[in-house]
């Protein structure tokens, strides 16, 4: 846990690369009340998509 918190602080993709730490920014959206969880969900769905047409090259 604690090596995974020793790199959030690099950049906003090694907080959304941790389990703990997206979870935890998870709750951090939840709390301030704001709909930018969604962002992280199109993150994601991006990522995905360009993951998927690299393997279907």
């Amino acid at each position: 846990f604690m090596d995974g918190c020793m790199t959030w602080s690099s950049s906003l993709e090694s907080i959304l690369e941790d389990a703990f730490g997206l979870e935890a920014f998870k709750e951090w959206f939840k709390e301030d009340g704001t709909r930018l969880i969604d962002s992280i969900d199109l993150y994601f769905a991006i990522k995905a998509f360009k993951y998927r047409k690299i393997l279907n090259k």
